[in-house]
């Protein structure tokens, strides 16, 4: 099988993948959006091998956790993860991708009854991106998380943030077609202590109640064979919120960023029993309080990883590669360092139809880029 090697910048860092064998294709798309980087200069080493890993496990509790001298490993179902942190090298992380399974009539059955129908290098950009790279940024003291949207416009970027399902992805697609505007992430942005946003350039998610009002439904089912579209259109049917398809983010936006637009607006999105779309401020300290709540709870997926690490660790005499405490105290120190002293809140009925918040949001939006 042929090697492949690639180097790209990635949230301000220098990655180099090494890939063998048929997740190669994949790989290559997946990472299509990131800059090429410099070999001189790789602060992580990601490898893709064939078997699972390590042979010095410490300790492993539960199961799907294993404690190794110099870092962990997490098995996140579809892929185990290892990253070993050595002083004075690259970070290293091995990844070993389990196959979807999706092969034969049980196979197309499980594709049925998902959300996604999905393919094969779309699984894997998201795989590749939340399973690997955004936990690679907790590694490093300049990074930190937020569960946002982030839209770019004349090298600035608001972010967009907010619980899972309030209406970031919404947001960012109902100005995905103006002119000025560029995509950085859609889900998890990665901020700098200097105040960039760092494009993520995984794939966008698009549900069913996205393509109202506009052409996302075309765009999203362009390409794809008849069960595919198929199973769309009756689950959309159904139930919008209970089907959705990736799509690339230079097929929804025109321009997209990956290297880092500098910080300008933060806009939490928040449904409540209001009956108008209200925008308020709250301080930079309690946006600081907001960003963290919010990061834990909807990242539980990593969080639980780092909890079990410092757990094993303590239990077997070792110090853990990461603790909670010193990535809350990291974000809080950069969230406090980079938030304007007012933060906004879009105060959101909880009943609003969607294209009544898609034209409140695309005035806040642009609103946000004539400041």
């Amino acid at each position: 099988m042929s090697a492949r090697n690639i180097i790209k910048q990635i949230f301000g860092r220098t990655f180099s993948f090494n890939s063998y064998g048929e997740y190669g294709p994949y790989l290559e798309e997946s990472l299509l959006l990131y800059p090429s980087g410099c070999a001189n200069d790789v602060s992580v080493v990601v490898n893709f091998v064939e078997q699972s890993f390590p042979d010095n496990v410490v300790a492993n509790n539960p199961k799907i956790y294993e404690k190794i001298v110099d870092g962990f490993q997490a098995n996140f179902g579809p892929a185990t993860v290892a990253w070993r942190k050595i002083t004075n090298s690259p970070l290293q992380v091995d990844v070993h991708v389990r196959d979807l399974n999706y092969s034969g009539p049980v196979g197309f059955v499980r594709k049925l009854r998902s959300m996604e129908f999905s393919r094969g290098v779309e699984w894997f950009v998201q795989v590749l991106h939340e399973l690997v790279l955004v936990p690679t940024s907790y590694f490093f003291p300049e990074l930190a998380t937020m569960h946002a949207a982030s839209i770019g416009y004349d090298g600035g970027c608001i972010l967009l943030t907010g619980t899972g399902g309030v209406g970031k992805s919404s947001a960012m697609i109902a100005v995905a077609g103006m002119d000025g505007f560029s995509f950085i992430s859609d889900d998890i942005a990665i901020v700098s202590d200097s105040g960039l946003v760092y494009g993520n350039m995984a794939w966008p998610k698009i549900y069913g109640y996205n393509c109202v009002a506009n052409d996302m439904k075309s765009r999203v089912l362009k390409n794809r064979g008849i069960f595919d579209v198929a199973h769309f259109w009756l689950k959309n049917k159904i139930d919008p919120s209970s089907v959705r398809r990736k799509i690339k983010p230079n097929a929804l936006f025109q321009n997209w960023h990956a290297g880092g637009n500098s910080l300008s607006n933060i806009c939490f999105l928040f449904r409540t029993n209001v009956s108008d779309f209200e925008l308020d401020v709250v301080s930079r300290e309690t946006a600081v309080d907001m960003a963290c709540h919010v990061m834990l709870a909807e990242y539980q997926v990593f969080h639980k990883y780092i909890n079990w690490e410092e757990y094993n660790s303590q239990a077997a005499g070792l110090v853990p590669v990461l603790r909670m405490a010193d990535i809350l105290k990291k974000w809080r120190g950069i969230y406090k360092n980079i938030f304007p002293d007012q933060v906004y809140v879009l105060r959101i009925p909880m009943n609003v139809a969607h294209a009544a918040y898609n034209k409140q949001i695309v005035k806040l939006i642009t609103g946000f880029a004539k400041e």
